[in-house]
């Protein structure tokens, strides 16, 4: 690799990429007076054997980075996947908090990022709410937020990650995109119960684990953001049939047309558990599929058998809905008789409209 971990952008936007075996380069260009603005990459290194910076490097990075903090447009801290075999059994050397503050000193010595508009964390385990929070309060100019787990196999959080200094919600005024990945359900219902943003913004959520999800929406910021939507996708489908004593594994995706917001579900099931309980609208436990605005919704169902009751809490809480159009891809032929009886229970207007389309396994 290349010494040269900074270099320009034609616009005077500045690229640096800290990693461990660039250290050496990285300290002598501490001493550099001239501090335009700087896009921040704090990356583990994927040469072998394997490096990590050591506590002497974190400290270097962190008295760095404050002392650059007015002139850093966007930070990024990643953990490369290539390590993630390394640290799968074993906390790597540093954390996302080592980096923003020396050992020992609490959170509220966290100074602000007034020039930071996008900022991705990208670790192997858990960022914890306590310092998340407090580190987006520090940035009033935010716009885009990223968060992602990449050891998505170990998706729960502890109760310690979960916990919350602040009684008041941190509002972020600008974001404008935010990304949160492979988190547990209960990770983001308490995310978007203690941050508050526009309703303009874009989200994007992904959701891999076992177990049927229980993310909650309703009374969070999340929800001004669903009540946006008029045009949304639901898609469904069985990724893998249960085997071997597993239960069967789900995918279920949510976008509205504009993708402004999307939400990206695989999860395996209890082999115990009946088709009705995890196929269920009501029985996940989330309030996402409500989306009581929405004037247009596109399902499209993969080898998935629908009974009536599917159909019925799909449908009937949404009163606005004038247009709905179903595809099945390899289902059951019981599954348009299904649709079409809860449809004719479904107490829509003159004006509404359903689309059906069946497609065989032979056509797909």
């Amino acid at each position: 690799m290349p010494p040269a971990h900074i270099t320009s952008h034609a616009a005077n936007i500045v690229d640096v990429v800290i990693c461990p075996e660039q250290m050496d380069a990285f300290k002598l260009s501490l001493s550099q007076e001239d501090r335009p603005p700087l896009d921040v990459v704090i990356q583990s290194s994927p040469v072998r054997p394997p490096r990590d910076f050591t506590s002497d490097d974190v400290a270097s990075i962190t008295t760095w980075l404050y002392a650059c903090n007015d002139n850093i447009r966007s930070l990024s801290y990643c953990l490369e996947a290539d390590l993630m075999d390394i640290f799968e059994d074993n906390s790597p050397a540093f954390s996302a908090h080592e980096v923003f503050f020396d050992s020992g000193k609490m959170l509220r010595t966290l100074q602000p990022f007034q020039t930071l508009t996008a900022l991705a964390l990208r670790t192997g385990y858990s960022v914890p709410l306590s310092f998340l929070v407090q580190l987006i309060a520090s940035c009033p100019a935010l716009e885009d937020l990223t968060i992602e787990k990449l050891l998505s196999s170990k998706p729960r959080e502890s109760a310690g990650d979960l916990e919350i200094y602040s009684s008041f919600p941190v509002h972020i005024p600008t974001l404008s995109n935010l990304t949160l990945s492979n988190y547990g359900y209960g990770y983001a219902t308490r995310l978007f119960e203690t941050i508050a943003f526009p309703a303009t913004a874009q989200v994007c959520l992904t959701f891999e684990g076992r177990g049927r999800p229980s993310f909650r929406a309703s009374g969070t910021s999340l929800q001004p953001v669903l009540d946006c939507i008029t045009h949304a996708t639901i898609q469904y489908a069985i990724v893998s049939e249960a085997s071997d004593g597993e239960g069967p594994t789900l995918r279920m995706t949510v976008a509205s047309r504009d993708l402004q917001f999307s939400l990206h579900w695989q999860f395996q099931v209890g082999l115990a558990e009946p088709p009705s309980e995890w196929l269920g609208f009501e029985n996940l436990g989330t309030d996402v599929f409500r989306l009581n605005g929405l004037r247009e919704l596109d399902v499209e169902l993969q080898q998935i058998a629908f009974h009536i009751t599917h159909w019925q809490e799909l449908l009937y809480p949404k009163q606005e809905l004038r247009h709905l159009k179903v595809l099945f891809f390899g289902c059951q032929p019981t599954s348009t008789k299904y649709l079409y009886q809860a449809f004719c229970e479904y107490e829509s207007r003159n004006d509404f409209e359903l689309s059906v389309l069946e497609m065989t396994s032979s056509t797909i």
